[in-house]
């Protein structure tokens, strides 16, 4: 979905290595690479979980894959690593930011009590989420 090799962006090829992209219209190579225009929206299902300190805090954690392709296309995190999201879980869609996690090597979503009570899930539940990351140049 978001590799060169599925994305819609591509209108030419140069050569097999070397492609024209649609969202900038540069050449850029294709061997597994990114255009930094292009959007990075994941979408995943995971398990819907409350930590156990007080406060009641609930996350849900990203896959490990789609914690590398986040370091991979915003290297520079904010405050404790952190890199802004625009989160969406049964059609409630908030923004947020993910947090790494030492004990995973992923990155927590955080889903607070609003959401949760508006998408109608609880602890212990498989949630689908789908995020847009924010990019260093904006897209």
């Amino acid at each position: 979905m978001h590799r060169w090799a599925a994305a819609a962006g591509f209108v030419q090829a140069l050569s097999p290595l070397l492609r024209v992209c649609s969202l900038c219209e540069a050449a850029h190579d294709a061997s597994g690479g990114y255009c930094a225009r292009m959007p990075l929206e994941l979408a995943f299902e995971g398990d819907l979980w409350q930590h156990d300190s007080a406060g009641g805090w609930h996350f849900v954690t990203l896959p490990l894959e789609l914690a590398e392709e986040i370091r991979e296309r915003a290297p520079d995190g904010r405050g404790f690593g952190s890199r802004r999201v625009t989160a969406s879980i049964g059609g409630v869609t908030w923004s947020t930011s993910v947090f790494p996690d030492s004990g995973s090597g992923s990155f927590l979503l955080p889903v607070k009590q609003q959401v949760r009570a508006a998408s109608g899930v609880e602890a212990g539940d498989v949630v689908s989420v789908t995020l847009q990351v924010d990019l260093p140049d904006g897209s």
